[in-house]
């Protein structure tokens, strides 16, 4: 069962009659909540910085962090594509722990293939992959190679300079983990 303070964090980031203000502050509540509750998980002192004191004493359950990434999986699809939130749950999403990690990647993978996204939410979908891939082991990447090479593809076909060089960058990355098929 997911904590109070976490359902209303997750009514108010997945609701888009909700203002662009308080929606953006609560996906960024969650992606921290996940993240200091993570092996990712930076100083404590800079998670003070930001949440509040009820916010900083949540420990997250492994499944309790599920139900989050689900959740933002889901609003991904929901969002609008003028004056909605793609880029900043395409960040949360990056912050997911090993234990999501795997749900997380497929579901931005999906939304860059699917979607038809801004430069910039492109950019953060590329680099949030970047991110998550750091924390899934090779076997689990291998099949999303084809997913990830079309990726490349479409960014060079209609992409910016940019993005060509952040998913450059990011496929040679993994090129160094002697992936089949990279």
């Amino acid at each position: 069962m997911i904590q109070d303070p976490i359902r209303l964090l997750l009514d108010i980031a997945c609701n888009t009659g909700v203002d662009l203000r308080q929606r953006r502050d609560a996906i960024a509540n969650l992606a921290l909540l996940i993240e200091k509750n993570s092996i990712r998980a930076d100083r404590r002192s800079t998670y003070q910085e930001v949440l509040s004191r009820l916010l900083i004493e949540i420990c997250l359950e492994e499944s309790e962090k599920i139900e989050i990434i689900n959740h933002l999986c889901a609003q991904l699809e929901l969002e609008p594509e003028e004056h909605g939130l793609v880029a900043e749950i395409l960040w949360a999403l990056g912050k997911s722990d090993v234990g999501q990690s795997m749900i997380a990647l497929r579901c931005i993978l999906e939304c860059a293939l699917r979607m038809r996204l801004k430069e910039s939410e492109l950019r953060q979908a590329i680099l949030s992959l970047d991110d998550l891939s750091s924390a899934v082991e090779d076997h689990q990447l291998v099949p999303l190679l084809p997913d990830l090479k079309y990726l490349r593809a479409s960014i060079f076909a209609s992409g910016t300079e940019g993005n060509r060089n952040t998913i450059d960058s990011y496929l040679s990355k993994l090129s160094k983990r002697n992936l089949r098929g990279v």
